[in-house]
């Protein structure tokens, strides 16, 4: 027969083992979104751009000597293409990695392109909601401005 005691100590054992297998899983998500990349090449092969997951350039080849003939500003946007284009495939590979939806529902795609609408994070009822969530009644009452409605704006 087992004693309370060893029974605790059995279950704690069993929570710290689900949890060393969650940390373990996060840290081998982690990596795999971190060593994501995407390769562009324009269509006449002039220029390949190879970015990271955060849409920074770790590659950037001219691949043929036609980029001498370009004018600088034919040059220039051919660059800025090829980049914008990577950065748009990187940011597609990442989304397919993810959730569709994070916290509150918001779209991922919204979050990682700049289009997500945090609106619904900040309702007039988020005080009191966040209020019951840590046991601190004093922010139940607290109201808090709603961005856009009324003229009032962020100060920067």
């Amino acid at each position: 027969m087992t004693s309370p005691r060893d029974e605790l100590q059995e279950q704690l054992n069993q929570i710290t083992n689900e949890y060393d297998g969650i940390r373990q899983r996060a840290i081998e998500r982690n990596e795999t979104l971190a060593a994501l990349s995407e390769t562009f090449t324009d269509g006449k092969g002039t220029v390949s751009v190879t970015v990271g997951v955060a849409g920074n350039i770790s590659e950037l080849k001219f691949m043929s000597q036609r980029y001498r003939e370009m004018a600088p500003a034919e040059l220039a946007d051919l660059i800025m293409t090829a980049i914008s284009s990577a950065q748009e495939r990187a940011r597609k590979q990442l989304t397919d990695q993810l959730p569709t939806t994070m916290l509150g529902g918001i779209n991922t795609a919204d979050l990682l392109s700049g289009k997500a609408d945090f609106s619904a994070l900040l309702s007039s009822d988020f005080g009191s909601r966040f209020g019951r969530l840590t046991g601190d009644s004093a922010l139940a009452d607290v109201p808090l401005p709603r961005f856009g409605t009324t003229g009032d704006q962020p100060h920067g």
